[in-house]
């Protein structure tokens, strides 16, 4: 092969990789040219002395200062310093009378209650605001037979708020067969009516209760008994307000009481409306013909049950008694 054949072909090459060709006449001849001599200093491991390298190095690396003791200390007693005074600070708060607890401030909706609180978290007067644990006032009212839960905050820069839930009586409900005790809505007893204990509410709120007899479980019917009062009120609102006893016969039937009738009514759950409207147009009728009953039964369909009246007895005339008939569902 040529010269010039093989000069051709690394032009090929050259354009398919992407580099420079070489030129394909033969380069003109050029005289020598005389390097002038490299000092050692400039020359660079790898290099000739005609190469000399394009960037000056040194061959030997610069030896770095190694710093004093005073800047190294210089973080660490800046990062002392900053924490003396944070410590300081907090000290200065913890210590101060200014957040010392100066009063206390107890609300609620019973006073007597309110000022047996406030006699027990007033041990704390005096005592560093920011650092007492609100847990240790909790400890010091203890557990009280008329507190629902306590709300204790801190009020800056000396005040200690306490806000006292009390728990609210809605029935006198009747306990082995002869003892009463205050229950609340869900007939969880709070107290016996016969001593209430210190703190309890006054006499305004504990007279007028409703009175719940026979009932079993946990809620022992108070529920049921006040909803049915409920169902009372609505159909009738002077026979419901004047409700002072429910007796629970059994789930769903209540024996109620009401100053407004010389007798009680036997009603049945969800049925109390279209059955005392009936009883109320029919009263006048029953009383002037049969006389006053020991008790009205609503809870049959069509039909009003009137047991062992008292003052006249229609001859010819079968007046049922509860103890001979069974009841029957319906309305």
């Amino acid at each position: 092969m040529s010269k010039r054949s093989e000069r051709s072909g690394q032009f090929l090459r050259g354009r398919r990789a992407g580099r420079t060709p070489m030129p394909l006449r033969d380069p003109a001849p050029s005289v020598p040219r005389v390097e002038a001599p490299v000092p050692p200093t400039l020359r660079r491991a790898g290099h000739t002395a005609v190469e000399a390298s394009p960037y000056r190095r040194r061959s030997v690396k610069p030896r770095r200062r190694r710093r004093g003791l005073w800047p190294r200390l210089q973080p660490l007693l800046a990062f002392a310093l900053l924490a003396s005074l944070g410590v300081g600070s907090v000290s200065w708060l913890v210590a101060s009378p200014r957040f010392s607890v100066a009063a206390v401030e107890v609300r609620g909706e019973v006073p007597s209650l309110t000022s047996w609180v406030e006699g027990r978290v007033a041990l704390f007067v005096g005592e560093p605001l920011l650092i007492l644990p609100l847990s240790r006032v909790t400890e010091a009212v203890g557990e009280h037979r008329w507190i629902e839960s306590l709300e204790i905050s801190r009020v800056l820069p000396d005040r200690l708020s306490v806000i006292v839930h009390e728990r609210q009586p809605a029935a006198l409900l009747e306990v082995n067969g002869a003892d009463w005790v205050y229950a609340d809505r869900q007939g969880r007893p709070i107290a016996p009516a016969d001593e209430p204990g210190p703190g309890a509410p006054g006499t305004e709120r504990l007279t007028g209760l409703l009175r719940v007899r026979g009932g079993w479980g946990e809620s022992r019917g108070v529920p049921q008994a006040l909803g049915i009062r409920r169902e009372l009120t609505h159909a009738q609102p002077v026979w419901g307000e004047g409700v002072y006893e429910v007796e629970v016969l059994a789930e769903g039937d209540f024996r109620v009481r009401t100053r407004a009738l010389s007798f009680p009514i036997l009603l049945r759950e969800g049925e109390v409306g279209p059955k005392i409207r009936w009883l109320e147009r029919l009263l006048p009728r029953l009383v002037g013909g049969w006389g006053t009953p020991a008790a009205v039964d609503l809870r049959f369909a069509r039909r009003i049950v009137m047991e062992d009246v008292v003052e006249q007895v229609v001859e010819h005339e079968v007046v049922e008694h509860e103890s001979e008939r069974r009841p029957e569902r319906g309305a």
